[in-house]
């Protein structure tokens, strides 16, 4: 979390206009507390939703059998499907970029 999600502030959201491209976080590991403390600290303006264990369980994301799951990206397009989903890489929001580029160009051309 220390990486990914700065790096999706500064790639992902400084990139695009919020009326195409929304980025939501899901945490179950960290106290709400916590959180918040983080997001103000690094300046996050996406949204961190704490305690999300039953999204993390409907859609099996990250490995908790490691301690502190690894991420999982899911990239919706604006018609709620699923376009790409990512799981346990760190390091990736650079090639999402392309990923994200494509999607929007073919719903806002």
């Amino acid at each position: 979390m220390e990486v990914e999600i700065p790096s999706m502030q500064n790639l992902i959201v400084a990139e695009w206009d919020t009326s195409k491209v929304v980025v939501v976080a899901l945490n179950h590991t960290a106290s709400p507390e916590w959180l918040f403390n983080y997001v103000i600290e690094k300046q996050i303006t996406f949204s961190m939703i704490p305690h999300a264990e039953s999204i993390h369980g409907s859609y099996q994301i990250g490995f908790p059998q490691y301690g502190n799951p690894l991420p999982s990206y899911f990239i919706i397009n604006p018609e709620g499907v699923i376009e790409i989903r990512i799981d346990g890489q760190l390091g990736i929001i650079p090639e999402l970029k392309t990923e994200i580029q494509q999607i929007i160009n073919r719903f806002f051309p």
